[in-house]
C-alpha cells in the first residue's frame, strides 16, 4: 500500500513514486528467531538473496538491535 492512495502525496505535492509516499501495512504474528539457529540463517539467506545491499548493513550489532 502507497500513501498515494491518500491525499497525504497529492497534499505534500509528492510525485506518487517518490519514496516518501511508500507505506506498508503489515498483519500477522512477528516471532523473533534466535541468532545461530537453522532458521535463522536461512531466513537471513532468503533476506539477502532478496535484498543484497542489506549484506552490508551491521545487523549483527547488537547496539542496532536488528530482529
Amino acid at each position: 500500500m502507497s500513501l498515494s492512495q491518500s491525499h497525504y502525496c497529492y497534499e505534500k505535492n509528492y510525485d506518487p513514486e517518490d519514496p516518501r509516499c511508500a507505506q506498508v501495512i503489515l498483519t500477522g504474528k512477528f516471532v523473533v528467531l534466535n541468532n545461530g539457529t537453522a532458521e535463522y540463517a536461512r531466513a537471513k539467506k532468503f533476506l539477502w538473496t532478496k535484498h543484497p545491499v542489506m549484506q552490508n548493513w551491521t545487523v549483527e550489532e547488537p547496539s542496532k538491535n536488528f530482529q
